[in-house]
């Protein structure tokens, strides 16, 4: 997975069509968003652009973004790849339990879409 997935799930999440569309409402030229496609990663204020568009938290955008990295890393299991994140997250988040643990269950299971 890579950055046009997140392109492809904010253009779904946001009703967006055209990459036009989306290059306007982030700021950037057309030819970005295309990179992006292709497999550019955009830079972190794009990405909390899309985030906003998308209706997206950020972790979610990073979750999407860091899929391809860590499967060539060597994670070939993304239930593991989940269970990882998940517990790396809880481990440090501020939330109380109940609020971290229905948080992490909603960003992990962008793994098994």
């Amino acid at each position: 997975m890579s950055s046009a997935d997140l392109i492809r799930e904010v253009k779904y999440l946001a009703k967006i069509d055209r990459d036009t569309e989306l290059a306007d409402r982030l700021g950037v030229g057309r030819a970005n968003v295309s990179s992006w496609l292709r497999g550019t990663k955009p830079d972190a204020v794009s990405v909390l652009k899309l985030c906003e568009i998308g209706n997206l938290k950020p972790i979610e955008a990073r979750l999407i973004l860091e899929r391809e990295q860590m499967q060539q890393a060597g994670f070939a299991d993304i239930g593991l790849l989940a269970g990882i994140s998940a517990v790396s997250l809880l481990a440090v988040s501020p939330l109380p339990y109940e609020q971290a643990i229905t948080y992490v269950l909603g960003a992990a299971s962008l793994y098994i879409m």
